[in-house]
């Protein structure tokens, strides 16, 4: 019976961001109970479930997922730090007593601008990490299928077989088929296609090496 390539086990780095991933959702769920009854609860909600929501896909890896919320989230700290850097240079001489208020609040969406951007490019290497290892993703992620059965020969070293794939994908003996449908699947992104042929190809070669030869 065929079996699911195993998702890669977090990295230190990785262990990190879920660690504080946890504290923030701890953090942000102590002041909504200090401040209940307040409107400073319910300024807690969004991060709470932002939190809660980033938790969930970084415990199944869904980097994919974590990469376009990081993205969107930049986008719109972006923008709204914009608009606030309008407001401080057109609103600033006609209210003076608010300048504070908006330049506090720009440094903080400026700030917010770069831990989302952060947080996008880690999420987008660790989705990298992924195809690289085979886990390459097509709405959802296409997971590639292993013979339980058949067990590679053990006096090959593995980075032979991947050594054996490389050199096959960049000769003519490259399977025109498999390629295609590679590229086709990860919607034209050539590194992604290599990645996913190589991952395929490097399976496929160790379950035709015959056993302790």
């Amino acid at each position: 019976m065929a079996t699911y390539i195993k998702k890669t086990p977090m990295s230190m780095k990785y262990k990190l961001v879920f660690c504080l991933a946890i504290f923030i959702l701890l953090a942000n769920i102590s002041i909504a109970i200090v401040s209940i009854g307040d409107k400073a609860s319910s300024g807690t909600t969004i991060p709470i479930l932002l939190s809660i929501y980033v938790i969930w896909k970084m415990w199944s890896r869904d980097n994919k997922a974590l990469a376009a919320l990081f993205a969107g989230l930049f986008w719109l700290s972006l923008v709204v730090s914009i608009l606030g850097f309008l407001l401080i240079a057109w609103g600033g001489k006609d209210k003076p007593e608010a300048t504070g208020y908006l330049l506090f609040l720009a440094a903080f969406l400026i700030t917010a601008v770069f831990i989302n951007r952060f947080f996008q490019k880690f999420f987008q290497k660790e989705l990298d990490k992924q195809c690289l290892a085979g886990e390459i993703t097509e709405k959802p992620y296409i997971k590639l299928e292993i013979n339980k059965s058949s067990s590679p020969n053990p006096f090959i070293d593995e980075a032979d077989y991947w050594a054996m794939a490389s050199n096959e994908f960049n000769s003519k003996r490259r399977n025109q088929g498999l390629w295609a449908k590679c590229f086709s699947q990860c919607e034209g992104d050539e590194n992604k296609a290599k990645a996913m042929y190589l991952s395929i190809r490097f399976e496929e070669l160790r379950k035709e090496a015959p056993p302790g030869f």
